[in-house]
């Protein structure tokens, strides 16, 4: 049973929370005068949700949750299928988006779309098309006695006006309260083929407003939305927060030049965008991060490595990006070691590095996986291989640079020694765990690797320029990789290979029972294509992309 203090907001919530990313691609900026959702929100509110075909993404998530990636998904939190997640949100609801005939048992008109906002007085309002208004008054009687409001009322809302002006038209508006002549938990009415419904305290008021609320003062006719939203591109969901949000520990605002996200999915996959304004300053900074490069390099990982990352723009203005990439106090012990992170690696290199991740063939999985994360007690290339390429600025300067970090091996609790290796110095280092990263500088290419005998292939790879081997197969993802400043593809037909290419002896004593559950689990990926994600800049801020693709 709902908890009697859950609000109606709560329950659409909770259908959003089963419903977000799923569906097919439409949202598009209303036109003028269009019926819509939008048209009974304030101009900025402090946060919304729109979904423009509600029936469409239902109808996708039951296509969704067919697939073995939703079985895996619903593995991961413990049910035995994606029913026992989703039937008690669809119990909760009082009807099953799923299917047609559940928003016509509610009376709901699903190709009408819904909208859920914060006010300007920060109340909740949600905004969802009607297609039957006697089942919808019994739905939402229904949904009223969840929320223990059974006293069915009627009530009249005045718009405030300036003095000495007329009075507006008063507002009628339906009510369920606890008790009759008890104030309303719930509040609604209906204007232009849409319920507009409060819950708790300020319900009428909120109504009201709404209902009251003049077309050219909405969000339907909003330049900042309008604007955000021809940037997300069609969105079967989009969320818009344009002052930013309140965390729960924090001072302040996140994200207080806004922030906007947008979600649609069918069959194929899901997509997600991000957009997150900065100030002018900022944005100054950023600019140079948003330049695509290191294309040429991408071409030289191996063949059979499952993620690809590149990074365009100056990897001075990325910092914060590879800072977050590497181990947890690396350059902190660079400042230690007398290298400063920024002047001396960053500036030296140029725009676009590469990094490469692979399974190593070689693994031994007969100790188990790892369950200490911090690489000072695990070595992480007895599980992986890994390959970077990064042109540098000045090769004799970043030469100088290398022999600085190898003087000060100490400070990283490892030892680096040297050989010379077909007219270059090759670099390795070794430390508790074992063997560490390699690394050359061949011509004004700094390569750096981690797994035995990598390096001496990827400087074969680099000789060779004329024999591309590696490439994004699947042609949307390609797409992305190739046109954004930053990108990073999961091929997951190449990851699932690898680990179906592990042998039984890898897993040490019983690793034929092994290998056969860990297949199990590896089926279940086998129809997702991979992963894409991308980095840019725009004329405003930051705009992240997310790609999962299935076949």
């Amino acid at each position: 049973m709902i908890a009697r203090r859950l609000s109606l907001l709560a329950l659409v919530v909770a259908l959003l929370a089963a419903l977000a990313g799923c569906g097919g691609c439409r949202d598009e900026a209303p036109a003028a005068r269009e019926a819509s959702p939008l048209a009974f929100l304030p101009q900025e509110p402090q946060g919304v949700v729109h979904v423009p075909d509600l029936a469409k993404v239902g109808q996708t998530v039951a296509q969704l949750e067919k697939t073995q990636l939703a079985e895996l998904a619903a593995a991961s939190y413990g049910a035995r299928n994606t029913e026992q997640i989703l039937g008690p949100l669809v119990r909760q609801l009082g009807f099953d988006p799923r299917k047609p005939e559940g928003f016509a048992a509610a009376g709901l008109d699903g190709k009408r779309g819904l909208a859920v906002a914060q006010d300007e007085a920060g109340a909740q309002l949600l905004v969802i098309g009607v297609a039957d208004e006697a089942k919808f008054s019994a739905y939402m009687a229904g949904l009223a006695k969840k929320l223990g409001a059974t006293a069915a009322g009627e009530t009249s809302w005045q718009a405030p006006v300036p003095e000495g002006a007329p009075a507006a038209k008063p507002v009628q508006v339906n009510t369920f309260a606890a008790a009759a002549g008890g104030p309303a938990r719930v509040a609604w009415a209906l204007r232009d083929g849409y319920a507009v419904v409060g819950s708790e305290a300020g319900a009428v008021d909120a109504v009201g407003r709404a209902l009251a609320r003049p077309w050219e003062k909405s969000l339907a006719n909003s330049p900042g939305y309008r604007k955000m939203a021809g940037k997300l591109g069609a969105r079967d969901l989009t969320v818009w927060m344009p002052q930013g949000m309140k965390v729960a520990g924090r001072r302040g605002r996140q994200f207080e030049n806004g922030l906007a996200l947008g979600f649609s999915a069918s069959a194929k996959g899901v997509n997600a965008r991000a957009l997150l304004p900065r100030g002018a300053l900022e944005l100054a900074v950023l600019e140079p991060a948003g330049r695509s490069a290191g294309a040429e390099l991408v071409k030289l990982l191996p063949a059979d490595d499952f993620l690809a990352v590149r990074l365009g723009g100056e990897p001075q203005a990325l910092q914060p990006v590879i800072e977050g990439m590497l181990p947890r106090g690396l350059f902190v012990r660079l400042r230690r070691a007398g290298i400063d992170p920024s002047t001396e690696i960053l500036a030296q290199l140029q725009p676009g590095i590469v990094v490469g991740l692979g399974l190593n063939p070689d693994i031994d999985l007969s100790g188990g996986l790892p369950v200490e994360a911090s690489i000072s007690a695990t070595n992480p290339f007895e599980f992986v291989n890994t390959t970077i390429y990064a042109k540098v600025k000045d090769p004799a300067r970043a030469a100088q640079v290398l022999e600085k970090l190898a003087a000060g091996a100490e400070h990283f609790r490892m030892k680096v020694t040297t050989e010379e290796q077909g007219g270059a110095k090759v670099y390795r280092a070794t430390y508790a765990a074992g063997e560490g990263m390699s690394w050359t500088l061949q011509g004004d290419t700094l390569i750096a690797t981690g797994g035995k005998g990598v390096l001496q292939k990827a400087r074969a790879r680099l000789a060779a320029k004329d024999q591309p081997i590696f490439e994004v197969r699947d042609p949307s993802a390609k797409q992305v990789f190739q046109a954004s400043a930053s990108a990073a593809h999961l091929d997951m037909p190449r990851l699932t290979k690898a680990l179906r290419a592990i042998p039984e002896s890898a897993y040490g004593i019983g690793g034929f029972r092994i290998k056969a559950v860990v297949e199990t689990w590896v089926n279940l990926l086998d129809e997702v294509k991979g992963v894409t994600a991308s980095f840019s800049v725009d004329d405003e801020g930051l705009v992240v992309d997310a790609d999962l693709g299935l076949k």
